[in-house]
């Protein structure tokens, strides 16, 4: 257990004013009831990370083929175009 009291002493000690050392060791004895289970750890934010990759690339991917579809069907249409108005002046 924290023992907050030789903290706030020590604080004072130091140079600290009374009202400054309890603060600042109530402060420490709520931090330190914290619970750091439900932090992420390296692991959590490399999957996280990882996960969010591959999700980017696969967007990138279906964004491609989109335009290549759209590019394909501008150039289709053109060429239909300029044969169609080739056939109409002969």
């Amino acid at each position: 257990m924290l023992d907050t009291l030789t903290i706030a002493r020590n604080l004072r000690d130091a140079g600290f004013t009374e009202k400054q050392a309890d603060a600042l060791a109530a402060a420490v004895r709520q931090a330190s009831g914290i619970d750091l289970s439900q932090l992420a750890t390296q692991a959590d934010l490399k999957a996280e990370i990882s996960a969010t990759k591959a999700d980017l690339k696969a967007e990138i991917s279906d964004a491609k083929s989109e335009i290549l579809k759209w590019v394909f069907g501008m150039i289709m249409g053109s060429v239909l175009i300029n044969v169609g108005t080739m056939i109409a002046l002969v």
